[in-house]
This record gives structure tokens, C-alpha cells and sequence, in this order.
């Protein structure tokens, strides 16, 4: 049994890594860590965080793209904005 900041778990479910981080007491806390694909970071950045949850709350309908002529519409106007 490992008590972690994920409580009490057996090891066969803890996670494959952890951060450690040794407590002015002595006592050695375990932090679970996760990988994150290498091109998913980008959305971990807090500054990224808070633009994800904005177009999560953006009442609008979704645009669908499904050939590269769509693309080339949405990304012009894009450009074109100010």
C-alpha cells in the first residue's frame, strides 16, 4: 500500500512515476505524475487554460471544416480581422 497525495492505493494502481518532495518533518510526500504528449503541452499553460474554458463558455455555434476549401474561408477571415 502507497499513501500518496492520491491517498491510500495499492501499488499494482498507483501511477508509474512520482515526483517526490521531502517535508520539513522528514516525512517524504509522493505526487503522482502523468506524461502529456509533448504536443498537447500547450494547453497545460494557465494563459492557455483560461482560453480554452472562454470558447468552452462562447454561446456560438461550432464551425464544421471538412475540406481545405472551409479551411481557407475560416482562415481568411481570420486574417482579415483586426
Amino acid at each position: 500500500m502507497l499513501t500518496s497525495t492520491l491517498g491510500n492505493v495499492p501499488a499494482s494502481e498507483a501511477p508509474a512515476s512520482f515526483s517526490r518532495e521531502v517535508l520539513p518533518d522528514g516525512r517524504i510526500m509522493l505526487i503522482p505524475m502523468a506524461a502529456i504528449p509533448k504536443h498537447q503541452l500547450w494547453a497545460w499553460y494557465p494563459e492557455n487554460q483560461e482560453k480554452i474554458r472562454k470558447s468552452l463558455r462562447d454561446p456560438r455555434p461550432s464551425i464544421v471544416v471538412e475540406t481545405e476549401k472551409d479551411v481557407s474561408k475560416i482562415t481568411k477571415r481570420w486574417t482579415d480581422e483586426d
